[in-house]
Order: C-alpha cells, then structure tokens, then sequence
C-alpha cells in the first residue's frame, strides 16, 4: 500500500514489495531506505533555499525608508521654497497695493474739475509709487514726482511752505490743485496730447470761454 503526505514529506511504503497483475515490481528493504534518504535530503534542501530565498523584513523595510528619505527632504524643500515665494509675491502685492484705490482718491477730489481727474490719468496712469513702493518719478525729468508729476526743482519749497507733501498722494493732490487753481491745466502741457482730447477738456474750454466773454 504506497500512502503520500502532505507536500514535501517523506513517501513511505509499508511493506517491503508491490505486486502488480502485468508486471512483477519488487522493492527490496534496501531500495527503501535509499528512497528515503534521497527524499529527506531533498526536503531539507528545499527548506534551505526557500529561507535563503525569503527577504528578510527588517531589511526590506530599512531599504524602503532609505529610498524614500531624500523624496520626503525634497518635498520640504520644496515647500520651503514655494512658503519663500508666496512671502515675497505677498510682499510685491503689499508695495504694489499702495497705488490701489488713488483713482478712485483723485476723481472724489477733482470732482468739481473732473480735468484733473484726466491729467492725473495722462502724467502717472493714477499712480503715486513705482512696483518696488519708492515715489514714482518721471522718464524725462526724474524730478516730476508723483500723481501729478510735481516738479521738485520749482515747486518743492513752496509746497512745504504751504503745508504739502508732495510725496505723499494727498499731498501731492492738493498741491496739484493749487497750481491748477492759479494757472489751469497750462503747466501740464506736456501730456497736452493724452488730455486735451476728452469731454473734461471739452467742458473745461468751454467754461474758460465763458469766463472769458464776462
């Protein structure tokens, strides 16, 4: 009777030979033992690789965490950088936020002579600070200064005498009007080509006729 275990045990015979009607198949003890051995070995050798051929998980685990640290340095420097960049995008808004509302500032101010609302428009696009928050000045004379392009060079002792600061937008506004109030829209002649062709003007000529014609 040949009797089979589970896989990778031993096969054992229980007698010494197996007969068969057509063929005459004998055992002897001997052969057994042999049989035996060979199996045992087999197993044995089996159990050996299959250890050998197992990943150890400490191991594994240790080699996983070593590839995966410089992904995880890497992100926080990344982070790092891009906290870095949205501080100075902020700070750029911040300096650039100072010119934010001085439209709106300027026509509430030149309400009643809406033509300095356009010559402010036509000298500084209603700006009182360059990008980098320093006072905007002009590209042909770096002396013009602010929304209205107040001239240093003739106007700034005067404008301190009488209480302005022209570097600063409200400042720079009432100043403005006092020059204009003496002397109309004459001393921005310069940007004459930007101004001189809205309905601002248009009224502003119109009324000065009218004056005029008293």
């Amino acid at each position: 009777m040949l009797v089979l275990v589970q896989p990778h045990a031993v096969m054992w015979f229980s007698c010494a030979s197996v007969q068969h009607p057509d063929i005459d198949v004998r055992i002897t003890n001997s052969d057994i033992s042999i049989l035996q051995l060979t199996l045992g070995l087999a197993v044995m050798f089996s159990g050996m690789m299959g250890s050998a051929g197992t990943p150890d998980s400490t191991s594994s685990t240790a080699a996983i965490a070593s590839t995966t640290a410089p992904i995880v340095s890497s992100s926080s420097s990344a982070q790092a950088v891009s906290r870095d960049n949205e501080g100075s995008a902020n700070n750029s808004a911040n300096i650039n936020n100072k010119n934010l509302g001085l439209e709106a500032k300027v026509k509430a101010f030149t309400s009643d002579k809406p033509l300095m609302a356009e010559i402010a428009y036509c000298e500084s696009r209603n700006r009182q600070y360059e990008k980098d928050g320093s006072i905007l000045r002009g590209i042909v004379n770096n002396k013009d200064v602010g929304l209205f392009q107040i001239n240093e060079y003739y106007h700034l002792e005067r404008a301190k005498k009488l209480g302005y600061d022209i570097y600063s937008p409200e400042g720079n506004m009432a100043y403005a009007r006092v020059i204009f109030d003496e002397q109309g829209a004459a001393p921005w002649s310069s940007s004459a080509p930007c101004w001189s062709k809205t309905a601002a003007y248009q009224a502003y000529k119109q009324a000065k006729s009218v004056v005029a014609l008293k």
